[in-house]
């Protein structure tokens, strides 16, 4: 129900269509209305019919009630509707909402506990020399490379982010969504807390965050960023407009503060937003600010991927997209080319935003990560990982995003293998130049 505004406001770049089980069930539906209408509990006469259905229906609800904590609840993704039903399971998780707190948790004990991992601080509040800090959350970019070598494609789809080494960390994070679900990406890097702790289903920024929130914002804030957060899509998407001033963030940006003129399946473009990006980054430091961080999530490369466009679209014509799958030729080919060439645009513009970094002036480091692979076919995946995802390490997979974090100046470079999402804002402080 929270999501419900969320769900209009991209809908328009979903195709919906009835299916033959549908139909079935609706009728089935009207046939049942029409039964009780037709045959009302207070008409029936004979008064041995009414007690026995009374005493069947109270038996039958104590039944539910006793099964009911035996039940396993599972989201509408992971086919608990088709299990469970619609009403039962939606009251099962609706259980699962509210948080307990752990047996005997206290904040000395938590801290009792973190003391042994805890590194004395190399930031100084009072040193105004540290990076400027730019952080790209974006939307749906994968590296199907993870998942297995079935791909073949007419040219590398992302060649800059594979080859981005100098001054460079880079590596692979565990995602906690697959498909969707970019809110969850979003709160797990800006405040380190996994999605672990929290029911199954969940988007933070809709049930949990009504107050202030500690997060990386809130941390540069306190040594004097200036904090800036833009995302070119409708402020009322996953309550972006009413969390962003809870997690720090002075200046907020959304779609209608964008020129709109660059567009990609009718998105803004990552082009148009890193131009954009670059104008409020330098005006901030042409204003003196003494340091800025600039938190930014992409548009671009949002499914659908079967959507028609305009012709001012720069995918208007399918002969302008760049990467074609040389191998396959199955369910949803062309909606698979077309995420591959939009990710591939992306690739383009943060090679354009790298070397546009590259003649400032000023410390900089940047983060950049996706935030889940794409809702493409089940055929399309198991094509490219040569079979189905039958244990849990290749379930697995599916959920491993690429990430880097890049810096103007000379810093370390490194390899990690594999992360959480939670965890990668730990490497960007730890690569600050301070």
């Amino acid at each position: 129900f929270l999501s419900t505004k969320t769900a209009f406001l991209v809908l328009k770049g979903y195709h919906f269509f009835f299916t033959i089980t549908m139909i079935h069930s609706f009728a089935l539906f009207v046939i049942f209305l029409l039964f009780i209408h037709i045959f009302p509990y207070n008409r029936i006469k004979r008064k041995g019919i009414r007690i026995g259905a009374s005493v069947s229906s109270v038996c039958l609800s104590v039944l539910i009630v006793l099964q009911f904590g035996n039940i396993k609840a599972e989201t509408f993704d992971l086919n608990g509707v088709s299990r469970n039903g619609l009403f039962l399971n939606f009251c099962k998780l609706f259980e699962q909402l509210r948080i307990d707190k752990p047996e005997e948790y206290s904040l000395d004990l938590v801290e009792q506990i973190a003391t042994p991992y805890v590194l004395e601080s190399k930031v100084n509040p009072e040193d105004t020399n540290h990076s400027d800090i730019i952080v790209i959350m974006n939307e749906s970019f994968a590296d199907f490379d993870c998942l297995g070598n079935g791909l073949q494609t007419n040219q590398n789809v992302i060649p800059f982010v594979k080859s981005l080494t100098e001054n460079t960390i880079r590596g692979y994070a565990l995602s906690s969504v697959f498909g969707g679900g970019t809110p969850n990406s979003e709160y797990e890097v800006l405040t380190g807390n996994s999605l672990m702790f929290l029911p199954n289903g969940v988007i933070p920024y809709q049930q949990y965050l009504d107050g202030s929130v500690y997060s990386m914002v809130s941390v540069l804030k306190d040594l004097g960023y200036k904090t800036i957060g833009m995302h070119p899509f409708r402020p009322g998407c996953w309550q972006r407009s009413r969390v962003y001033p809870l997690l720090g963030f002075d200046e907020t940006y959304f779609v209608n503060d964008f020129p709109q003129k660059d567009l990609m399946r009718s998105f803004v473009s990552d082009q148009e937003m890193y131009d954009f990006l670059l104008t409020k980054y330098k005006e901030s430091i042409n204003a003196e600010e003494e340091n800025v961080f600039i938190w930014s999530v992409t548009m671009q490369n949002h499914g659908s991927y079967d959507v028609s466009f305009s012709e001012s679209d720069l995918l208007y014509q399918r002969e302008n997209w760049e990467i074609n799958i040389n191998n396959w030729n199955g369910e949803g080919y062309q909606e698979a080319e077309q995420y591959l060439t939009c990710i591939h645009e992306s690739d383009n513009a943060i090679k354009y935003l790298i070397e546009e970094l590259k003649t400032i002036d000023r410390n900089i480091t940047v983060l950049f990560y996706g935030d889940h692979h794409p809702k493409l076919s089940n055929e399309f995946y198991e094509m490219v990982h040569n079979g189905e995802f039958d244990t849990l390490d290749e379930k697995q997979k599916q959920y491993i995003v690429p990430f880097f974090i890049w810096t103007n100046y000379e810093s370390e470079e490194n390899t990690i293998d594999l992360t959480s999402l939670n965890y990668i804002s730990s490497y960007l402080f730890g690569n600050l130049s301070i």
